[in-house]
């Protein structure tokens, strides 16, 4: 069976880190953010969630999270400019969700602030999406 090689190996620091911030009560998008910055390999949610599982931590199931939880973890995504898109995949909800918590649960000046930026974010996505096309044409 072949290694694999898609996925850089979990150092200690970060697997430490993981079980920390589990048991200190912090959500998955929390921790997947924080583990990312240790060496700049990007964690995501959900790698976070099964690394958790295989070394016992938890059964990898998401937890009943208090309706703060996820607002605090919204904005605090807003401010860092993730588009709605990006929060949803990473909270693992719904867009309209994540629309829907922005309109009801975040602060008129915060959410103005936020979709005024609406055009730099797709400004960055689309130039992400042409670098990663013109890669995808040079390698081929």
């Amino acid at each position: 069976m072949a290694a694999n090689t898609l996925h850089t190996p979990w150092a200690p620091a970060e697997t430490n880190a993981l079980e920390l911030l589990y048991l200190a009560g912090w959500s998955w998008a929390a921790i997947s953010a924080h583990v990312s910055s240790i060496y700049g390999n990007h964690r995501t949610r959900d790698a976070c969630r099964v690394k958790g599982a295989s070394i016992g931590l938890t059964t990898g199931q998401p937890r009943c999270r208090h309706k703060l939880d996820i607002t605090d973890d919204l904005e605090d995504m807003m401010i860092l400019g993730y588009s709605s898109r990006r929060i949803a995949r990473e909270l693992g909800v719904e867009k309209s969700t994540v629309m829907r918590r922005i309109r009801n649960e975040i602060s008129p000046q915060r959410r103005l602030a936020w979709l005024k930026d609406a055009k730099r974010r797709h400004a960055e996505a689309a130039r992400q999406q042409l670098a990663a096309y013109r890669a995808r044409r040079v390698a081929a």
